[in-house]
């Protein structure tokens, strides 16, 4: 369970932690680790297309007879491709959101990462579900997205060796046999679970970058992001005392000019200007200060009237 802090929101304890880590430096990383997923993709597919432009590939029909549109040879890209373009994009825009609302504590930008997280799920959900229909429907053809995603990871030598993932770049189709049979277990099935762990990942930072966003805007009692319980009391103490003493300071300085040069009649005329406060009234004949009212700015309390600090 999350443990809070009695002090006001500037202190990390108010928005929870979990295993030894606040809640907000936990969305602070993985706002990171999406901003720099998309830098990363958006430099290296900007840098492909610079470096192969000449090189593209014609499309395999053209003209308006062209058949080859919804087929199985043209859509074996179609998960890869948006999947990639939605992600990269995103994560570019919502990673900088994210870290500035983590770092700002902004609770309108901080729910719209948490959607973008929602939205990121949904992606990768979606494609899993148009991966194994066109995996059903195209002959146990597995298309590109479910491939890339299942063995050619970045990492070296991981899930499948480098002999491995050569081999499978340089196929045109990926018939589900012969890639099984080459990566010694069902790419499919391992394809699923990796998805599965993705998505409660997701969901995980998705619920904690709502609470995130719920306690920027309502605070731990619904008063604000500056206001816990014991925040707010002791800022309403701190009021209170800073109101007393500017008041006994009025007083005090009222009270001196009295006794250096103003009359009582003089002094009671100027009772309607000022604001009473713990008083009502004078007795008869002039003002008699409470006890009180020596309190200085420095703390010094001193029960005589009249001193001039």
């Amino acid at each position: 369970m999350a443990e809070y802090d009695d002090d006001d929101m500037d202190n990390d304890n108010a928005f929870g932690r979990y295993c030894c880590m606040h809640r907000r430096w936990y969305l602070l990383f993985f706002a990171i680790a999406v901003f720099l997923y998309g830098l990363y993709n958006s430099l290296y597919y900007v840098t492909w297309a610079y470096l192969y432009y000449g090189n593209m590939r014609q499309s395999n029909c053209s003209g308006p007879g062209c058949s080859d549109i919804f087929t199985c040879g043209s859509t074996i890209n179609s998960s890869y491709e948006f999947r990639v373009c939605v992600l990269t994009i995103g994560s570019l825009v919502f990673g900088v959101i994210g870290i500035g609302a983590t770092l700002q504590r902004y609770a309108t930008d901080m729910l719209s990462f948490a959607l973008w997280i929602c939205a990121v799920a949904f992606v990768h959900l979606f494609c899993l579900c148009v991966d194994l229909m066109y995996t059903a429907i195209c002959d146990s053809h597995y298309p590109k997205n479910l491939v890339y995603e299942a063995l050619l990871w970045p990492i070296p030598r991981w899930p499948v060796s480098k002999t491995v993932k050569y081999e499978i770049r340089t196929l045109d189709s990926y018939p589900s046999a012969y890639v099984d049979q080459f990566a010694h277990y069902n790419v499919a099935a391992f394809y699923g679970l990796i998805v599965f762990v993705k998505l409660a990942f997701e969901i995980f930072m998705a619920v904690q970058a709502f609470i995130l966003a719920q306690r920027f805007h309502y605070g731990l009692a619904g008063m604000g992001i500056n206001f816990s319980i014991e925040g707010w009391r002791k800022r309403l103490m701190l009021r209170y005392e800073i109101n007393e003493v500017a008041y006994n300071t009025f007083d005090m300085a009222c009270a001196t000019g009295m006794d250096v040069g103003w009359t009582a009649d003089e002094y009671i005329l100027q009772r309607p200007l000022r604001q009473p406060h713990w008083y009502r009234g004078g007795m008869a004949g002039g003002m008699m200060m409470p006890a009180g009212a020596a309190q200085a700015y420095d703390g010094f309390r001193d029960d005589r009237r009249n001193v001039l600090l």
